[in-house]
């Protein structure tokens, strides 16, 4: 399947609001303030990210450890370096992600 170029640019727009996090120049503060959450939720299973980990609300990606290590702290932000390190994880995730998505639209432009 295809990814959307409208998923795409929500997609590296949650990049670009991790590495504020991780600069300190942003905050997290959930499904409020994601490119992709305000695209697809609460029908997550659209989201480019459930379609990869089979799986809802960022399950089985760096966010979980982020969202457990901050326990109720709102709205989550860089604060020690376990959550700079964190926080990295999410976006080098996303990062991932988005490399893999861009690869496959391309292989199914040229027919693969």
């Amino acid at each position: 399947m295809k990814t959307s170029k409208r998923a795409l640019e929500a997609l590296k727009g949650s990049i670009v609001k991790w590495n504020k996090i991780i600069t300190g120049a942003g905050v997290d503060t959930g499904p409020d303030n994601c490119p992709l959450c305000m695209l697809y939720f609460p029908a997550c299973d659209k989201c480019p990210i459930c379609i990869e980990t089979d799986e809802m609300c960022c399950d089985l990606t760096p966010y979980v450890a982020w969202e457990g290590h901050l326990k109720g702290r709102y709205p989550r932000n860089v604060f020690d370096s376990k959550s700079l390190r964190l926080a990295r994880a999410e976006r080098d995730w996303l990062e991932a992600l988005y490399k893999k998505l861009v690869r496959r639209n391309k292989q199914k432009a040229r027919g693969k």
